[in-house]
């Protein structure tokens, strides 16, 4: 199956919410770092990990594991990586 009707939550620095091949895919998320803003990622490494899973399946790019699947990102992680444990 290509992930249709599955949410993934990525718990991570965050997705580029505006990624061709990605906002298609996006749910919305939330932003642990500061509740008050959309979890837009600063750092690179959610975006990465989101389209590893769900890329969309287009003519350019890469195509992600389950291109079917929605995902939900989850910012815990700041701009340099670094994050809490609580």
């Amino acid at each position: 199956t290509c992930g249709e009707g599955v949410t993934i939550a990525v718990i991570d620095s965050g997705c580029d919410l505006n990624h061709p091949d990605l906002k298609a895919s996006l749910v919305k998320g939330y932003n642990c770092i500061n509740p008050k803003q959309d979890p837009q990622d600063q750092n690179g490494h959610g975006s990465h990990v989101a389209g590893i899973i769900a890329a969309e399946n287009n003519d350019f790019g890469v195509v992600g594991v389950a291109n079917c699947a929605k995902i939900m990102p989850i910012q815990v992680l700041n701009r340099m990586g670094a994050g809490r444990m609580d």
